[in-house]
């Protein structure tokens, strides 16, 4: 299967902070990530909302090239139909949103913990999840 992290998933695998049941599920899947989160976490990390045991974002993101991760292109088409993805009145974060769109467009599964991802999966996003 194709698997895009959401953001928190990077984060939590640069860490060691994933279960037994999640590597082996990594392991046996295509992984995506998408220039989106990098952003995010860039943003983030320079209002000091994040930390990084890397150090930094630009060390954090050199660190996933030397893996086994494909990165999805963003395409100016993917940002400028963004606007069809359906308003949640309790979900308005602008990188979750657009990572959830992302998977609808490309029919990627995404992978996160979030539980506001779950308003998405009668507007066509493939959601897996882990308790």
């Amino acid at each position: 299967m194709k698997v895009l992290l959401d953001t928190h998933y990077l984060i939590w695998i640069a860490e060691g902070k994933v279960s037994a049941e999640e590597i082996k599920f990594l392991k046996e899947n295509e992984l995506f990530i998408s220039p989106i989160s990098f952003f995010e976490i860039s943003l983030k990390y320079s209002l000091g909302k994040l930390t990084l045991g890397t150090g930094n974002p630009e060390l954090f993101e050199k660190s996933f090239q030397k893996k086994k991760y494909n990165e999805l292109p963003l395409s100016s088409s993917l940002l400028a139909t963004y606007y069809k993805l359906p308003k949640k009145d309790n979900h308005k974060d602008p990188f979750d949103r657009m990572l959830i769109w992302q998977a609808i467009q490309e029919d990627y599964i995404i992978l996160s913990k979030d539980e506001k991802f779950k308003q998405y999966t009668n507007d066509g996003l493939m959601l897996k999840t882990f308790h």
